[in-house]
């Protein structure tokens, strides 16, 4: 978890990024042990779950468009990370998420 820690100060020094999950507070708590906290927006639709409802469309045309639109959004966001000295590790779609309309954010930790 330190890591994690060390990747979210890293992230902040340079700002953030809309397709980077915002981290809104996170530390250490103390208490007979060692206990992390990452506080972030709760998300309502992970980037899986998007996939699964995409594939289920007819409109072939739109599924592609919307691809191609979430691929460069995701580009976007590790383009950052790479700037920021940071390597994802596990890009999944589980570990995307959605937000309306349509903004797609990395998070770099495992659900």
């Amino acid at each position: 978890m330190d890591n994690e820690i060390r990747i979210i100060e890293t992230i902040q020094q340079y700002g953030g990024h809309p397709n980077v999950v915002q981290v809104l507070a996170h530390g250490r708590l103390y208490v007979d042990q060692t206990y992390y906290y990452i506080d972030m927006p709760l998300y309502t639709e992970s980037l899986a779950y998007y996939i699964t409802v995409a594939a289920s469309e007819n409109d072939f045309e739109l599924k592609a468009r919307r691809a191609v639109y979430v691929t460069r959004e995701i580009g976007k966001g590790l383009a950052f990370l790479h700037a920021c000295g940071v390597v994802h590790r596990d890009i999944k779609p589980q570990n995307g998420d959605i937000l309306y309309p349509f903004l797609t954010q990395l998070q770099f930790f495992s659900k």
